[in-house]
């Protein structure tokens, strides 16, 4: 598949397995610098040496706990200004409403929401905000188990949605 994607940086989160690590093989695949994310370094370093060996792609892995602010600073300054963030990292836990204690969702909302919202701060009110009009676009693309539907601009921060001036442009997807 041809995406028109090639020289364009990604930066993916949870990209150690599942649909992270497919959508940093698929990127990579495009022609894309992608910068993978996962608190497992062992298990990332796998991941990454995969999709480098297949695509012969510079593939940095990013250890990080994105459920902690000074991991998502460390990592977000660790990546050149990225196209594309694949929002992808970890799991809210399964299980009744009685199952699940105080802590167990706090841990899952820290990183599964937070962590996400975070990220978004960086890239849209930071970097992509002051997006040169000679960057054609960026995406923002929102991964999670328990969002379904694409975002509608009304829909924030669960999804955001913006338009740049002079035709520059990037959106969020939730899938």
């Amino acid at each position: 598949m041809e995406l028109g994607l090639e020289g364009r940086t990604a930066l993916i989160t949870g990209a150690s397995k599942g649909i992270g690590r497919a959508a940093a093989a698929m990127l990579a695949g495009e022609g894309c610098h992608v910068w993978m994310v996962a608190r497992s370094a062992s298990v990332l370093e796998s991941a990454t040496e995969s999709i480098r060996s297949h695509h012969g792609a510079s593939v940095p892995p990013i250890a990080a706990d994105l459920s902690r602010t000074d991991e998502i600073d460390r990592s977000w300054d660790e990546v050149p200004l990225p196209d594309i963030l694949v929002n992808n990292a970890g799991a809210i836990p399964s299980g009744t409403i009685t199952d699940i204690d105080d802590e167990r969702w706090r841990r899952a909302w820290d990183l599964k929401v937070f962590g996400y919202i975070n990220l978004m701060r960086r890239a849209l009110c930071g970097a992509w905000a002051s997006t040169p009009a000679d960057r054609a676009y960026s995406v923002l693309t929102w991964s999670t188990s328990w969002v379904s539907a694409v975002p509608q601009p009304s829909s924030k921060p669960i999804s955001a949605w913006r338009r740049q001036p002079s035709g520059s442009r990037w959106m969020a997807v939730a899938v």
